[in-house]
């Protein structure tokens, strides 16, 4: 069953209104009102100075006051108007905060779906992983021992080596794929290590040499410092992949307001950054590709003070 997402705390909704409740809401309607109000008391007056004060007509108690019911007039007509005038202001603001509000709801949504879109593609590419490198090795395991058994007779020892082989290299993919989620690099001594630790990885699996230029100074708070090696790994596993790449520099450097990490290959690489972005967009930062002259050049800004 789905269960809709809760409001961000201090959002509501924009409360429901009837249509004569939308009309008094709008910028012009204080002003009808107004005028109707204005227009009701003039011909009240004119009734009252008729019957009670013996007016010659009431035509001319309406068309031809005196001085005094002139300046009456003129006292409510400013009064009126300065509620009238007060109360569409009100109603600007209001709909200009229900607006806000809208668009803000729909950013959130663009955004979680956006979020759950790039869980799901980290999702997919960690099982597939696990079901192209570990299960298989282990399900290879198996069919050794499963061929090799018998009752009577002791494992061959080349089997048995074989096995502890194949084990041994789907304990290396298990510790790879957990070294990749967390990095016990980055959160002993940062994120200059696990950059270094990236790059041997990187090297070691596809034979593309990464050069790191990293600075040791900014202090990212761990969310921050999470999001943005995932980022950068994301952005070196597709360098990576593009089989014309053959070296990839990652450099950063930061002062008080944001660190800023650099990846350039030697390819010309236009391949989605979606999932990469987002993880930046969270936390106020952007994500910018420079592809030309048989280069591409993806930088990653990531703001150390909260976005206003």
């Amino acid at each position: 069953m789905h269960t809709p997402a809760a409001e961000p705390h201090g959002v509501g909704r924009p409360t429901e209104h009837s249509a004569l409740s939308r009309v008094a809401r709008t910028t012009w309607f204080p002003f009808v009102a107004s005028t109707v109000v204005l227009v009701g008391t003039m011909l009240l007056e004119a009734g009252v100075h008729t019957a009670v004060f013996g007016a010659p007509s009431y035509s001319e108690a309406l068309l031809a006051p005196g001085a005094h019911e002139v300046w009456m007039r003129f006292v409510i007509a400013v009064f009126v108007t300065g509620i009238a005038v007060i109360w569409a202001v009100s109603n600007r603001a209001q709909a200009d905060r229900e607006r806000r509000l809208l668009e803000y709801q729909s950013r959130l949504r663009e955004l979680a779906s956006q979020i759950a879109h790039s869980q799901h593609e980290t999702y997919g590419a960690l099982a597939r992983r696990l079901h192209e490198g570990v299960a298989q090795s282990l399900a290879a395991g198996r069919m050794f021992l499963s061929a090799d058994a018998r009752d009577d007779q002791p494992v061959d020892p080349t089997v048995a080596r074989s096995v502890a082989r194949i084990l041994d290299r789907a304990i290396a993919d298990c510790r790879e794929i957990a070294t990749e989620l967390s990095p016990p690099a980055l959160e002993t001594y940062g994120l200059v290590s696990a950059l270094e630790a990236l790059a041997g990885q990187v090297m070691v699996r596809s034979g593309v040499s990464v050069e790191v230029s990293a600075d040791t100074r900014p202090n990212m708070p761990q969310p921050l410092l999470l999001a943005s090696y995932h980022a950068v790994a994301e952005i070196v596993s597709t360098a990576a992949a593009n089989p014309q790449t053959r070296t990839i520099r990652l450099t950063s450097e930061g002062d008080a307001t944001a660190v800023t990490i650099r990846v350039s290959w030697d390819a010309e690489d236009e391949a989605d950054l979606l999932s990469t972005r987002d993880r930046i967009h969270i936390f106020g930062g952007d994500v910018h590709r420079v592809v030309g002259d048989g280069a591409t050049t993806v930088t990653v800004v990531a703001p150390l003070t909260p976005a206003a």
